[in-house]
């Protein structure tokens, strides 16, 4: 994934926000892919026995100094699945046109 969309071509978003943003299992056998780390889709995607979610917008935007609602929620299930969140934000925001990249998008 980082050849194709490299972290440090994502222009202003700081590194810390894209990439692996949950570390989980240490290999990768299934992903997914959608929009936003929902509870449906992160429901969805641990279901499915996914290794990996990779989404576009970043669940943690600021430091974290509590981790509680929405959050914690989504969190604990991320974890609890063994799963891995990968945020390609604006790295793929700027990945050149024709691409061959092919996902499976998944939701609830």
């Amino acid at each position: 994934m980082e050849r194709i969309a490299p972290p440090r071509s994502g222009g202003g978003v700081r590194l810390d926000r894209i990439g692996l943003v949950v570390e989980g299992r240490p290999e990768w056998k299934s992903v997914c892919c959608a929009l936003d780390a929902t509870q449906g889709v992160v429901a969805y995607a641990a279901a499915a026995g996914d290794d990996v979610l990779v989404v576009h917008h970043t669940l943690i935007w600021h430091p974290v100094t509590a981790v509680r609602g929405e959050m914690s929620r989504l969190l604990r299930a991320i974890l609890a699945a063994g799963m891995n969140l990968y945020v390609m934000h604006t790295n793929f925001d700027r990945v050149p046109a024709g691409s061959t990249i092919r996902w499976r998008r998944c939701w609830a």
